[in-house]
C-alpha cells in the first residue's frame, strides 16, 4: 500500500510539474521545495458542474522534502484542515484552513478546477511568522462524489 501511494504521488507530481509552468523548478536548487499529500473531503463533492454542498471540510496530511533556503531540507510533516465558506462544487471552493504539525498557521484558500491557492501566515518549527501564497496542483483520485484528491505544491516558503 505504501509503495502504491508513493507511486501515485510521484505520478501526480510529475504530471502537475510538467503541465503547469508555475510548478516547474526554481532557478536555484536550494530554493526547491515540493509538498505532496493525499487529502479527503467530507461530504463528497458532486461532479456535476452545477451541484454543490454546504459545510464541506477537507484534511490533507502533507510532507515537504525541503522548505527552501530559509528552512532547508526536511522532511517536514504537517496536516492542513480546511472549512468551506461557500457551497463547494467540483469547479470552485473558498474558505479557511489551519496548518498543524511542523508547519503551523492559518490561511485563506481558494480552489478552482485543478488548483488550490493558499495565502496567509505560517510558522515552521516555531519560527517567526512567514507570509505565504502558494498555488498547488490538485488531482481528483476518487469517483463521484469526489472524496479524495492528491495535492502537489511547488513550494511553501518564499
Amino acid at each position: 500500500m505504501k509503495t502504491r501511494l508513493i507511486r501515485t504521488l510521484t505520478a501526480v507530481a510529475a504530471l502537475a510539474v510538467s503541465a503547469v509552468p508555475s510548478l516547474q523548478a526554481p532557478a536555484s536548487a536550494a530554493d526547491a521545495a515540493v509538498v505532496v499529500g493525499i487529502g479527503s473531503i467530507t461530504p463528497g463533492i458532486p461532479v456535476e458542474p452545477t451541484a454543490c454542498v454546504n459545510g464541506a471540510t477537507f484534511t490533507i496530511p502533507l510532507t515537504a522534502a525541503n522548505l527552501g533556503t530559509r528552512f532547508g531540507p526536511g522532511p517536514y510533516s504537517f496536516t492542513v484542515t480546511g472549512t468551506s465558506q461557500t457551497c463547494a462544487s467540483i469547479l470552485s471552493d473558498e474558505g479557511s484552513a489551519t496548518f498543524v504539525g511542523e508547519v503551523t498557521g492559518t490561511v485563506h484558500y481558494t480552489r478552482t478546477t485543478g488548483f488550490i491557492t493558499l495565502s496567509g501566515s505560517v510558522r515552521v518549527n516555531n519560527s517567526a511568522p512567514v507570509d505565504v501564497t502558494v498555488v498547488c496542483g490538485v488531482v481528483i483520485t476518487s469517483a463521484a462524489p469526489t472524496s479524495t484528491f492528491a495535492v502537489v505544491c511547488p513550494a511553501l516558503m518564499p
